[in-house]
Formats: structure tokens, sequence, C-alpha cells
């Protein structure tokens, strides 16, 4: 029998670990069971075929180890600190990065325990959708060499943001155990094709853990550790384990303590333990292919998922909706390439449209639109699934356009973002989220998400689709009016790392600089940011500009007082008024990773 009580306990259970850890019982754990688990399965009567099972008649090795096949990285170690999800998360990121023959990574799991935008602090633990958060909104991985890990919080420090040195583009959800009859052979096949997936088991020291590298906990319900699967065997024998179970079969698993056990860092867990696969959907992070290499990513669920309504809240009217839609704003010579959708379940058919020149804040997202897109397809794996568009559509510049999601199959998944009461700032704002349904006549019915969306829960402030939108540039000359010595970004962006630390820290978490990112007009112009400089008068450097991010949204402020007239600042548009200025636009921080514009500041009157 499970229990789902364990989440307003676990971070104590973690703290008591790491301190009462003993020389036999050396490690941490951490995982904290999350608030939103998916209820992940396949739904039968949408199409024939499995995505990972190959078919009705697939057949399943009775022994599969992925040490063989030469795709795992060495185990390491997480020490006293409560990052077993981070380690799990990057064990299996790693091994895609090998079975794609792209080389050995080294993650930095210090960074995304820092930079994750939870809050839950270093040794408070964390679970795979703040993992799958961090890494689809871009802010990393990046290089361990770069951000190095400390085996333990007392020498902890604060991580920089850096550029990611690759974007994940799409996510694989296998179902929990204890939900699907079909759960362990969807695992299996998932090891089989991903070489390793990321799960969960209750650990604890006092619950069998045998001499020849075994554990089977048999009593305690409990899930608190992140841990990698990475291969079965149906025969490994009961005999094995200090508590003999009712039969044969294990899971090899990849832990994160070391060499500690003594193969390796390697064990076996019974088929009959308790809480493995449990309070969290197995998950295999998966990097961009040769095809998916995109420049700007926007989105407004920047915690991702948060709830599938569909399941959390079956009587909610939400749940019914079969469309979804985000409205973004283009910057300069993009093209929209691609989107990024979520489901709970698979197959699931869908469309895709895209309508450009829309009315931003308007009751519905296509009014005064044109549709320049409508493409169908089927998600073939539950979790994230970024979709190619099958021509790129080129958005005028600064322009408003729509992503709609619709699900036409027999059931609905309707993965939304929440924002929090003690959350600085939503994550979404009037007239860019909304979802929908088709009617009897044939007609869209809209629901604005900000100003009409009940809330699902009492301490929920709005909620956001799940929708991502990925462009390219579409051409990198630089503009005619941009000051020649700062074409450079790269230089610029070095420069300040190197002499000014505190903005370049700033402005790369603010605005998701990167020191290869250049601006969608061809150039990255940062040290407007930090001189404050007119083009008009690029000489001048005497005026200074301060960045607050006290309130989780940059404002920004000038010294000395400006001449009252209008000054253009190169850089991000996304920054909101401050408290004696007037900035144009407002509104679009968190809804991209590296958008670069010319916007207009003037003293408000």
């Amino acid at each position: 029998m499970r229990r789902r009580d364990f989440i307003g306990c676990a971070a104590a259970l973690v703290a008591l670990l790491a301190a009462s850890a003993a020389a036999d019982e050396p490690r941490a754990t951490g995982f904290v069971a999350p608030s939103f688990v998916p209820n992940v399965r396949r739904i039968e009567s949408n199409a024939p075929t499995r995505a990972l099972l190959r078919g009705a008649n697939d057949s399943l090795p009775s022994r599969w180890d992925s040490r063989e096949h030469g795709c795992l990285t060495p185990v390491k170690n997480q020490g006293q600190v409560g990052s077993c999800w981070s380690f799990a998360s990057y064990a299996v990121l790693e091994t895609q990065m090998l079975k794609a023959g792209r080389g050995e990574y080294e993650f930095s799991v210090k960074n995304m325990v820092n930079l994750h935008g939870f809050k839950n602090k270093p040794n408070e633990g964390g679970d795979y959708n703040m993992s799958e958060a961090y890494l689809l909104r871009w802010n990393g991985p990046v290089a361990e060499t770069n951000d190095v890990y400390v085996m333990t919080t007392n020498n902890w420090t604060s991580s920089p943001v850096l550029p990611p040195i690759l974007h994940v583009q799409h996510v694989v959800w296998t179902p929990e155990f204890g939900t699907s009859a079909d759960a362990t052979n969807e695992l299996k096949a998932a090891i089989r094709e991903y070489g390793a997936v990321a799960t969960t088991v209750g650990w604890f020291f006092d619950q069998n853990y045998g001499a020849s590298n075994t554990y089977y906990n048999v009593a305690i319900t409990n899930v608190n550790h992140g841990i990698t699967a990475v291969g079965w065997d149906d025969n490994f024998p009961a005999s094995a384990f200090a508590q003999t179970p009712p039969s044969n079969g294990a899971w090899l698993i990849k832990n994160s303590w070391g060499n500690y056990g003594g193969d390796g860092g390697y064990f076996w867990i019974s088929y009959w333990d308790v809480t493995f696969g449990h309070d969290g959907a197995p998950t295999v992070f998966i990097p961009a292919g040769d095809d998916e290499s995109y420049d700007v990513v926007r989105g407004y669920d920047r915690l991702g998922v948060v709830y599938d309504v569909t399941t959390k809240y079956k009587d909610d009217p939400l749940a019914a909706y079969d469309l979804q839609a985000s409205v973004f704003t283009s910057s300069w010579n993009e093209e929209l390439a691609a989107v990024g959708v979520h489901s709970s379940f698979y197959p699931n058919p869908y469309e895709i449209f895209i309508y450009t020149n829309v009315t931003k804040g308007a009751a519905t997202p296509v009014e005064g639109g044109v549709l320049a897109c409508r493409q169908t397809g089927t998600l073939t794996h539950a979790g994230f699934t970024t979709v190619h568009l099958d021509s790129p559509i080129k958005l005028a510049d600064t322009n408003a356009f729509a992503v709609i999601y619709r699900q036409t199959g027999t059931e609905r998944s309707t993965c939304v973002s929440c924002t929090k009461k003690d959350n600085a700032y939503p994550t979404n704002y009037p007239g860019t989220c909304y979802v929908g349904y088709v009617t009897e006549a044939g007609t869209d019915d809209w629901l604005d998400a900000f100003y009409e969306g009940k809330r699902l829960n009492e301490d929920d402030v709005s909620w956001a689709t799940c929708i991502k939108a990925y462009t390219r540039f579409a051409t990198r000359a630089p503009a005619a009016d941009a000051p020649a010595e700062q074409d450079e970004g790269a230089a610029m962006m070095a420069d300040l790392e190197a002499n000014a630390w505190p903005w370049f820290h700033e402005t790369a978490e603010t605005f998701g600089a990167a020191a290869n990112a250049v601006g969608a007009n061809g150039r990255t112009l940062w040290a407007n940011w930090i001189l404050g400089l007119d083009p008009a008068n690029a000489d001048v450097r005497d005026i200074s500009l301060s960045i607050d991010l006290s309130l989780g949204v940059p404002r920004v402020f000038w010294n000395p007082v400006l001449p009252d007239r209008t000054y253009t600042l190169y850089g991000c548009d996304s920054l909101s008024p401050a408290a004696s200025w007037y900035i144009v636009p407002t509104n679009e921080l968190d809804t991209t990773s590296a958008r670069f514009f010319r916007l207009s500041i003037g003293q408000q009157q």
C-alpha cells in the first residue's frame, strides 16, 4: 500500500539522513515527492502501435545491461547534498549524448540545483519536474568545469547563469509504477531504447541492503531517492537479497554515491520493492537533434507543468477543453520553426495552428490574425515533444503571433503551469494564454487564462498554457544604425565576465544572455546596458545604468537623470516600468531566453 503523505516531511528526512550518516551509511538522498505526477498511459483507441514497445508482438529480452552497450558515463558522488534527482537527470542526458555519438559530457549538477527556479534550497531535495523546467527553458545544461560541484552544503556557493552547451527538446515519461499493468514493460522498453531512465526508490538503510549489491525495501512506502535504471534481469536470484522476495527478478541501478556498495556504484533492486518507480513518472531527457537548432525559445511555463487538469481536476470544465493557445511577440528577422507541447498519454493526435498579426491582449488568441499554418500529426510518447513545422513561418518585426494546440483524439491532457501567491511575478499576462473548445457549430470558444481562469488551487494566482515556440534568426546582417565597435557580442560578454561580474551575472540571469547569442537583428549590444549609451552620441560614457531584481522582474534606473527626451537603448525589450520611468514595450520578460531589441526609454511626464 502506497502513501502520499510524505511531501511535507521529505525535506526533514533528507536533512536527517545527511546529518546522521555514519561510516556504513555515508550518503544523502534528496528526492522529494512532487506535486505533479502525470497519469502516463497509452490510449489503445488512438493508434495501433506503441512508441517504445515497437508493436503488439514485441518481445523484450529477459536481461539487459546498458553497461555492456557502452552508453553510460562514470558514476558520480553527490556527497552530503540532497541532489540525487539532478544526478539522475544528468546521468540520463549524458547517456543520450553518448548514444547519439556526440561524445562524453559531464554536466553541472550544482548549476541545476541552484538555478532550477523553485523554492527548494540545495539540501531540501527536488524532483524531475524541476529538472525538466530548468532544461526546457534553456537555463542548462552547463559544463561541470564551469560550475564545479561540492560535496557538502558547508562550502556550497552560488552559481553563475551561463549559456547552455546544448538544448533539451524532448522529454519522455513512462507510467508511474502502480498506475499501469504495463508499467514494467514500458520501463524496460525505455531502458532498451534510451539506455538510462531517471526513476525513484525509497532508500532506508535498515531495509535489507545486501552485501551482494542488492536492495529490497519490503516495508517503508515513502519515496526519497532519485536513481537511474539502466537494466534488468528477470532471472536475478531472489536468494541474493537479504530478505528473500517472492520471486526472482531485479532492476540494475546506477546510483550517485560513488563506489558505495562495491560494484562501481551499481546495485540491483528487487522487482518486489514497494517503492521503486513510484511518486514520479520515470523520465528521459533527450537533447536536440541535428534538425533542431533554434535561436530562441518562448514560453509562459517557466516552472514547467504544475497540473494536468484532466487528471487532477476531472470535474473542472477546463479538463474537457480541446484547445490551448499562447500569444507571443516576435523580434526582428525571426522565423517560427517549431512548437513544443506536453501530453500525459500517447498516441495523441493533434492539430497545430499558427496565426500571425494577431491582436495581443484580445478576447481570443486569433483576433485580427491570419492563418499561416495548419499542421496535423500524432504525439508518439508521453511527456514533452518538439513539433517541427513543415515550413518555417517568417514573422513580421515585433508582430504578435498565436500558437494553438488542439487535441483531436479520444482523450485530453491539459497541462498548465501556475504561479503561486508567494512568487514575485505572474507567469503570463492578460491576453497571452487561453484554453478553448470547438463548439457543435464548428466555432472556437475561448477562455482567457489570466482574467477568467478559475484558480486550480487556493494558492494559485494565475495559470499558463505549457506551449513553447522556437524560432531561428532569418538573417544576421548587422543593422546600419549599430555602432560598429559593438557588433561582437561574444567579446562583450567575455569582457563583462572578467571585469564586471555583478553586471554579467545580473544581465545574464535576467535576460538569458549567452556569450554566443546575437540579436535578432544580427548583433548583441550589451555595451548599451552597461554604459547607457545613446547611439547618436556613442562617445558619452558617463551615464550609469542599474537593474533592480528584487521583485523578480527587472527595473531600470539611470544616473544621472537624463534630459527630458527619449533615448534609444539597444538590448532586450523585456523590462517593466520603474517608479519614475516609462519603458516600452513591457510584459515580455519570462517568455523567451534570448531576445535582443531596440527600445525607447524616456522620463515619465
